[in-house]
C-alpha cells in the first residue's frame, strides 16, 4: 500500500496581471505554473511556465513576504537566452515551454520540453477537429537548454546577461538531431513523412520526447553535469533520466556537449528507471540521491507519486537500469490530484525541509484573488 500524503498547509504565490494582447480571455501566469527553484535560502523564488503569457516567454520571480511569495517581476527570458523564433505570432512570441529549472554555481538552468504538440479540437465540426488532430508541430523555441547568471539586487537575487565574467550561454547543439541514432530514443525525436508529405515527430503528449525536470551539478574537468528528466517517452513501464556534460563552446554565449568522464569520452548517457508506468514530471537533488516527481505521460488523470533514485546522482559511469528496489529506487509517497485539474506539474524542498507542489490546471479552490494561486506543502515521509 502507498502512502498517500497530505498537504498540511498552504503558500500563496501572487502574481501581476498579464500585459499580452487582448485575448478574448486573458492568459494568467497562475494557470500554466510548470517549474520552481529558489535562491536566497527560500526568499527569492523563480517560476517557469509552460506557456507564453506576456507579448514575450518570461521567467517569474517573486520574493517572500512573511507569508506567501509575491512581488512578481517577469523576467523576458529572451534578454538573457536567444530564442530561435523570437517573431510575434498572433502577438505573442512562441513558447519556450519551460519544463525545469535548477540553481548551480550561481547560475539559474533552464530547459524548454523539446516536444512536439499536436492541436486541440476546437468542435466546431468533425472534420475541422480531424484535421486540428492530425496537425503536428514543433516550435522552436521549445528547443532550449541554457544558463543564466544569478546577481546580486536590493531586492534579492536576479538575472543578468553576464556579471563579470560570468555570462549567459546556452547548447548550441540541438539535443533531439544527438539522439535520433539512440536505439532506445532514435524513434521518438526522428521526424516521418504524415500524408500530406509533410515532416513530423510524435507528440510529448503521444508518449513522445518531452523534458520535463532538471537538476545540474558540478561536473568533469569543469564541465556542468546536467540531468533531464523525460516525461516521454515510457517504454513497456520504463522512463529515462539523461546525464549530459556540458562544457563552454567557442563562444562565451555557447555550451556545448563535452564528455562524460576522463574514461568515458561518450556525451551523453542514459539511466532507465521503472516508474511503475509513469513518466518523469520533475527532478531535485538530495545529496546524492535524486528525487523524482512522476505522473502520467499522457494527458489524463492518474497516479502522481514521488520516488527516490537512491545514490542517483553518485553513479560513476555507463548507462544504468534500476528497478523498484529497497535501497536502489524507492516510492516515497503519492500525491492528490484532481479530476480534470490540479495536477502536480512541479516541487521543491523549502528550507524548512518540507516540499513545495505547484499544480497544472488549478482547481478554484486553490484560487487566491484575481491572479493568486495556493501551493500545497507537504512533510517528506522518511524513506
Amino acid at each position: 500500500m502507498h502512502t498517500q500524503a497530505v498537504p498540511h498547509r498552504q503558500i500563496s504565490l501572487q502574481f501581476a496581471p498579464s500585459t499580452g494582447p487582448d485575448d478574448k480571455k486573458p492568459r494568467k501566469f497562475r494557470d500554466s505554473l510548470s517549474a520552481l527553484e529558489v535562491a536566497d535560502e527560500g526568499r527569492t523564488l523563480f517560476v517557469g511556465v509552460d506557456e507564453t503569457v506576456n507579448e514575450r516567454p518570461t521567467i517569474e520571480r517573486l520574493s517572500w513576504i512573511g507569508d506567501g511569495y509575491a512581488a512578481h517581476q517577469p523576467l523576458v527570458l529572451d534578454d538573457f537566452l536567444t530564442l530561435a523564433d523570437p517573431t510575434l505570432h498572433k502577438g505573442r512570441v512562441n513558447e519556450v515551454d519551460i519544463e525545469g529549472l535548477s540553481v548551480c554555481d550561481s547560475f539559474l538552468w533552464v530547459v524548454g520540453s523539446h516536444s512536439s504538440s499536436r492541436k486541440k479540437p476546437k468542435h466546431r465540426s468533425v472534420e475541422k477537429d480531424i484535421e486540428r488532430l492530425s496537425t503536428v508541430e514543433l516550435d522552436r523555441n521549445r528547443v532550449l537548454l541554457g544558463r543564466i547568471p544569478l546577481t546580486a539586487s536590493d531586492g534579492g537575487s536576479t538575472l543578468a546577461k553576464h556579471d563579470g565574467a560570468r555570462r549567459s550561454a546556452q547548447l548550441v547543439e540541438n539535443l533531439r538531431e544527438v539522439l535520433c541514432d539512440d536505439p532506445l530514443l532514435g524513434p521518438f525525436v526522428r521526424t516521418y513523412e504524415n500524408g500530406d508529405g509533410e515532416s513530423v515527430t510524435i507528440p510529448g503528449k503521444d508518449n513522445g520526447f518531452d523534458i520535463e525536470g532538471i537538476v545540474v551539478m558540478p561536473g568533469y574537468d569543469g564541465s556542468s553535469r546536467v540531468f533531464l528528466g523525460l516525461r516521454g517517452p515510457v517504454l513497456r513501464g520504463w522512463a529515462t533520466i539523461l546525464e549530459l556534460a556540458l562544457t563552454e563552446g567557442g563562444k562565451p554565449n555557447q555550451l556545448v556537449l563535452g564528455p562524460l568522464g576522463a574514461s568515458d569520452p561518450r556525451r551523453y548517457r542514459k539511466h532507465v528507471l521503472h516508474l511503475e508506468g509513469l513518466g518523469i514530471r520533475d527532478l531535485r537533488a538530495e545529496g546524492d540521491d535524486l528525487l523524482i516527481l512522476a505522473g502520467p505521460t499522457m494527458t489524463l488523470d492518474g497516479q502522481v507519486a514521488i520516488y527516490r533514485w537512491i545514490g542517483g546522482l553518485d553513479v560513476a559511469s555507463g548507462d544504468t537500469l534500476t528497478e523498484l528496489a529497497p535501497g536502489r529506487l524507492e516510492h516515497v509517497c503519492t500525491l492528490p490530484h484532481g479530476h480534470e485539474e490540479d495536477r502536480p506539474e512541479g516541487f521543491m524542498r523549502l528550507p524548512s525541509g518540507e516540499l513545495l507542489v505547484v499544480y497544472d490546471g488549478p482547481a478554484d479552490s486553490r484560487l487566491s484573488g484575481e491572479h493568486g494561486v495556493f501551493a500545497d506543502v507537504f512533510a517528506l515521509p522518511a524513506v
